[in-house]
């Protein structure tokens, strides 16, 4: 291989790692990566039981994560509502990526009673998508 065939070769493989940083960088949670142990140390840190739901909200908010309340019927006594949290793109899988869900359970006077952090990979929304469909 001559000197100029060298050049072009390392300077190809050399646009191709520059692009592959360029992707990766513009996908979705690139620079804030989670992890369900992170997530629950996070939490243990600044949520507690018996914390009234706009403090959670107001964690949620300044941590930067999307949040969503279903406020309980009033069927169950002592059962409110219920705070949910996807952490999107959150595995640190290249190939596919999962995501992290949070749900707060509150009493049915808005206090924080527990809370509970799992992945979920896309694997799982698909079965869970497929059982919905069955059951229609």
């Amino acid at each position: 291989m001559t000197g100029r065939e060298k050049v072009f070769v390392l300077s190809g493989l050399f646009l191709l790692g520059v692009f592959s940083l360029v992707y990766l960088a513009s996908r979705p949670g690139f620079y804030r990566r989670y992890s369900v142990a992170r997530v629950q140390r996070e939490l243990r840190a600044s949520v507690q039981p018996g914390m009234g739901r706009a403090e959670v909200e107001a964690y949620l908010d300044r941590a930067g994560f999307s949040h969503s309340y279903i406020a309980g019927n009033g069927a169950q006594p002592g059962i409110g509502g219920i705070e949910w949290v996807l952490i999107r793109n959150s595995a640190l899988g290249l190939v596919s990526p999962g995501d992290i869900q949070v749900r707060f359970q509150f009493d049915e006077n808005e206090h924080l009673t527990d809370y509970s952090v799992r992945e979920i990979s896309p694997r799982d929304l698909a079965g869970a998508n497929q059982n919905v469909h069955r059951n229609h």
